[in-house]
């Protein structure tokens, strides 16, 4: 993709170009060609500020890299724009590119990067930290992390998928899964699906 090489585009525009070529080409899952993209956006994104009210490259880097099961790279570019955001009190930069923030955030809370300000965007996106849920037919507590996977399970996601989403193992998944099952008494995932609507956590 030759998205960032026209010397007679504005600044702006070429990172522009850049984003929506990466972002097809992630939907692809072309993903090493979405990295060869975005890499040239990323210094002119730093050395021109107001280019990240279109799109940030180095978001949508790190969104790549977390993609692909690099979470230390993906904190290296998150990190400068949260800390860029938080200093000049702009959530709504980081806010504007919506779900994709969520894992990125959920990474750098857990990573200490920033914690309390990525915690407060993830209330402002409606993905705070899940509360423990107590069951009062069986007396059993869901933990936060077993409400977010019995979300993902309602929401028809695979183990992979749900692996993916809250950058984990597939092995730990299927504990979590079976530690659900359990604590629900039910033998499958549509039964869990169905419980967790009585239970209104969807």
């Amino acid at each position: 993709m030759s998205a960032i090489v026209n010397p007679m585009e504005f600044p702006d525009i070429r990172v522009s170009r850049a984003l929506m070529g990466a972002l097809l080409e992630i939907s692809d899952r072309r993903y090493a060609e979405a990295e060869r993209t975005l890499r040239p956006a990323v210094p002119v994104e730093r050395s021109m500020c107001h280019c990240i009210a279109f799109g940030s490259a180095r978001v949508l880097l790190a969104y790549l890299y977390l993609q692909r099961n690099r979470p230390q790279d993906a904190l290296s570019e998150l990190a400068p724009v949260l800390a860029e955001c938080e200093r000049n009190g702009t959530p709504g930069l980081i806010l504007q590119e919506g779900a994709i923030m969520i894992p990125l955030l959920r990474l750098a809370v857990e990573r200490g990067i920033h914690p309390a300000f990525a915690a407060s965007l993830l209330d402002s996106l409606g993905a705070g930290e899940p509360r423990p849920v107590r069951l009062p037919d069986t007396g059993e507590t869901l933990t936060p992390r077993e409400v977010e996977v019995l979300r993902l399970i309602a929401a028809g996601a695979s183990n992979r998928d749900i692996a993916e989403r809250l950058v984990i193992s597939e092995r730990t998944v299927k504990v979590h899964v079976t530690n659900l099952l359990g604590k629900l008494r039910v033998s499958s995932r549509t039964q869990a699906a169905a419980r967790a609507r009585d239970l209104r956590l969807v």
